[in-house]
């Protein structure tokens, strides 16, 4: 029995290990094909103003393209969630008799929460940019349905696993 169960167990870590091998091959063709798309307009506006430019105004009379504050937003989330997210998941983990599930993966999961792409779909569409808004607010949504099948995914081979 014990025999089986590891067997099972390694199929199941080559399963994940081979869909986050696909995962990570997936983001880094996408990324490449972002990057070869957005050559010919980074040239025609510049690298530097287009990293380190305030204000982006894609349907305005005379177009301005900057995506600083996209990228700060990105950082601030993201350290916000981790600020937040990692005390709380060690503290849950370590302080005996506090040890919470739920708590413990709500913590892990703050960082993928797509709050960036949320406020910047809201900000776009504020902006009377309603084609960037809605395609933002598409990416926030597909974001977090993937990270809940994901952890549902998760949490149900380790339920099967450890048969709970």
């Amino acid at each position: 029995m014990a025999q089986r169960k590891k067997m099972f167990e390694a199929v199941v870590h080559g399963i994940f290990l081979l869909l986050g091998l696909i995962t990570v091959g997936c983001v880094l063709l996408i990324t490449v094909y972002l990057i070869i798309s957005g050559i010919p307009a980074i040239q025609k506006i510049g690298l530097v103003p287009f990293l380190t430019g305030k204000v982006w105004s894609s349907t305005s009379a005379e177009p301005k393209y900057g995506i600083l504050p996209f990228i700060l937003t990105s950082v601030y989330g993201t350290a916000g969630a981790i600020v937040l997210g990692v005390p709380i998941g060690f503290l849950t983990a370590a302080l005996p008799g506090t040890y919470d599930t739920d708590l413990l993966i709500i913590s892990c999961i703050m960082p993928f929460v797509p709050g960036a792409a949320i406020t910047n779909a809201v900000f776009d569409t504020l902006h009377g940019d309603y084609l960037s808004g809605l395609a933002r607010a598409a990416e926030a949504f597909v974001i977090a349905l993937a990270v809940a099948i994901g952890i549902g995914m998760g949490l149900f081979v380790m339920a099967v696993v450890l048969g709970r």
